[in-house]
């Protein structure tokens, strides 16, 4: 577990790094590939929690997956395929945008859950 806890700032650093790529869009490259890139250099460089990991963690990590894709833009690759297509039809949505309506519509969404 020990390699999970000093792993966590290069893994925050890559996190923030990614969002600030979403959200600023430098180069005026799409959300996809600041997403795509922050996720493949957290493979490259191993920094993954082991597949043994605690119940809390594994528990932890099920709640983040639940919740990225309803809160931010690079939560999920469907989202993010999903602005796209709508890009291509005209219809430009931010990740500002899309995370003021996910901080909206998240809460009641986990209040209500699946009953």
């Amino acid at each position: 577990m020990s390699g999970v806890v000093s792993a966590a700032p290069v893994i925050w650093t890559i996190a923030a790094l990614t969002t600030l790529g979403v959200l600023l869009r430098p180069f005026r490259w799409p959300e996809a590939v600041w997403a795509v890139a922050g996720a493949a250099l957290v493979v490259a460089l191993g920094l993954l929690p082991p597949a043994e990991a605690p119940p809390v963690l594994a528990g932890a990590i099920l709640i983040a997956v639940d919740l990225g894709p309803n809160l931010s833009v690079t939560g999920s690759l469907a989202t993010i395929l999903g602005l796209v297509a709508l890009r291509r039809e005209g219809l430009e949505i931010g990740a500002w945008p899309f995370l003021r309506i996910g901080l909206l519509v998240m809460p009641p969404a986990l209040l209500h859950g699946p009953f």
